[in-house]
């Protein structure tokens, strides 16, 4: 674990495969398969590393070893991580260290040839923004230790001010504003939607190295990220809304 006196010395792709490592350490100890998914997949197939624009890990599983992750959270907890539980991620954890996280997709069958997971993304909005990053900043330390690693110059400025004037509130009022600003994105800012992917693509499985690390992928990983993300999936976007252009979403 990433001791937090050398948190500035490490870059972002650092923390988050030393997250991720931490994270399928626990997993493999407790017999809870999964595999790459989304756009760490992406990255992986693709570029060989984490995409320079992606700043979370995603990993998906099936049901059945989701639903293993509830006894073992004090053990996910005492590694560092924050678990982020709320509704604002259903029905996914998100295991959150230094302000990198990692998301976890449950799949479950939908009907013979399918399997399906859900999501949720604030809508595009100034105001959803600044709710989700309040949410973000109170809910993601639980302490005054920390302060939110961001490459924006705005949210940067924005988290020292907040920090300033609320490190002298005890954590439960700033889990009130957090829990405040989650209603308010809930009810008015928040886009569900269902992801469905053929069965096949989960059938089987393979091993793949990763910054020296064996991970499951889809056997068939480039059919998979074609049905996601086009034809075109192999030449890098920047930007890129998944709610809108993910050919696995549905609304």
């Amino acid at each position: 674990m990433i001791k937090s006196e050398n948190i500035k010395d490490k870059t972002k792709d650092e923390i988050m495969i030393e997250n991720l490592r931490d994270i399928k350490e626990i997993f493999d100890k407790h017999n809870i398969k999964f595999w790459l998914d989304w756009g760490t997949l992406l990255g992986a197939i693709r570029d060989g590393k984490i995409m320079e624009y992606d700043d979370d890990i995603d990993i998906g599983m099936m049901k059945d070893d989701f639903k293993k992750i509830y006894s073992i959270l004090p053990e996910i907890n005492k590694k560092g991580f924050f678990i982020d539980t709320s509704l604002i991620f259903i029905p996914k954890f998100c295991f959150l260290r230094w302000d990198y996280g990692i998301d976890i997709w449950p799949y479950s069958k939908l009907g013979k040839n399918t399997f399906s997971t859900h999501g949720s993304a604030p809508l595009k909005s100034r105001i959803a923004r600044v709710l989700r990053f309040i949410y973000n900043l109170f809910m993601h330390q639980k302490t005054n230790t920390n302060l939110v690693i961001s490459s924006n110059k705005f949210e940067l400025i924005i988290a020292f001010f907040i920090k300033c004037v609320f490190s002298i509130f005890p954590y439960k009022l700033k889990k009130s504003f957090a829990e405040m600003s989650q209603k308010i994105l809930m009810k008015n800012y928040i886009r569900l939607v269902k992801v469905i992917v053929p069965k096949y693509y989960f059938e089987r499985f393979r091993n793949f190295e990763f910054y020296n690390i064996t991970f499951n992928v889809p056997f068939n990983a480039d059919g998979y990220l074609k049905y996601k993300y086009g034809e075109d999936w192999k030449t890098p976007r920047r930007k890129w809304d998944w709610v809108k252009e993910d050919k696995s979403v549905r609304h």
